[in-house]
């Protein structure tokens, strides 16, 4: 009983330095991304506040406007008690982005990134020059990045870490397709007979769109067969700390 009651305590311990280490890592990198943004200039809002530099104001309001109408359904999906307002910077060119994140590939930059509890997004206008726009109103709020970003945050705080990037990629555009209809077509794809256990191979050594669809089939997948409140309870237990190995076998037990 002694050594049972050691053990608990010994990974009780361990996992409170993990997720201390985690935080302690994610604030650090976080004070020096806004170190490097103090030129910016600050739109504070209920919700969240965005940095950012040479923008157009009717872009910043629909951005502001999508996250108004999106914080609180997600918030309350995620089942998050408390959240400080989000941090967004809109990025004017990928250069700048570059400059503040040095996370990314020269050849393949993103629209957005969740990155240190920070949405970091590049301006929408330097890919909506071919639409009016109203048209591009609609475009951005169902293939733009503000919804699937917010969902990796609201993702990371409940989970605090502990998942794999393409269950993060899959849960995002899960919710984004839960809130816009948006989804990848992948017809062009086979993606039957992915197992769960080749997921993260997988991801990281396939093309990224492709990597995308399956991360996506699997979430929907799941939540089809056994509902969305299964899913929650994957990211109650990924709260508590239980590993991805539990995770899978608490999948397979359901089938």
């Amino acid at each position: 009983m002694i050594v049972i009651k050691l053990f608990l305590t010994c990974l009780k311990n361990f996992l409170k330095e993990n997720i201390y280490s985690y935080k302690l890592n994610k604030f650090i990198i976080k004070v020096n991304i806004l170190k490097k943004i103090k030129k910016y200039n600050v739109l504070k809002s209920k919700y969240c506040k965005i940095y950012y530099l040479d923008i157009e104001d009717k872009i910043l309001e629909l951005i502001l406007s999508i996250v108004n109408e999106y914080f609180l359904l997600l918030k309350n999906d995620f089942d998050i008690k408390y959240c400080r307002k989000i941090k967004f910077i809109i990025y004017p060119n990928y250069d700048e982005m570059n400059f503040v994140m040095n996370t990314f590939d020269e050849n393949n930059y993103p629209i957005g990134s969740y990155y240190a509890e920070i949405i970091h997004i590049i301006n929408p206008k330097i890919y909506y020059n071919n639409y009016s726009f109203d048209e591009f109103k609609k475009f951005f709020l169902r293939e733009g990045p503000i919804i699937h970003e917010m969902s990796h945050l609201f993702l990371d705080l409940k989970a605090k870490g502990n998942y794999e990037i393409w269950f993060s990629e899959g849960v995002a555009l899960y919710f984004e397709y839960k809130y816009t209809n948006f989804i990848y077509d992948d017809e062009i794809f086979d993606t039957s007979n992915i197992l769960w256990s080749e997921m993260d191979n997988i991801f990281k050594n396939l093309h990224e769109y492709k990597a995308y669809i399956l991360s996506f089939n699997v979430i929907l997948n799941f939540v089809n067969k056994y509902s969305e409140n299964e899913l929650k309870k994957i990211f109650i237990s990924l709260n508590k700390h239980y590993t991805f190995d539990f995770i899978k076998n608490y999948i397979d037990n359901l089938k």
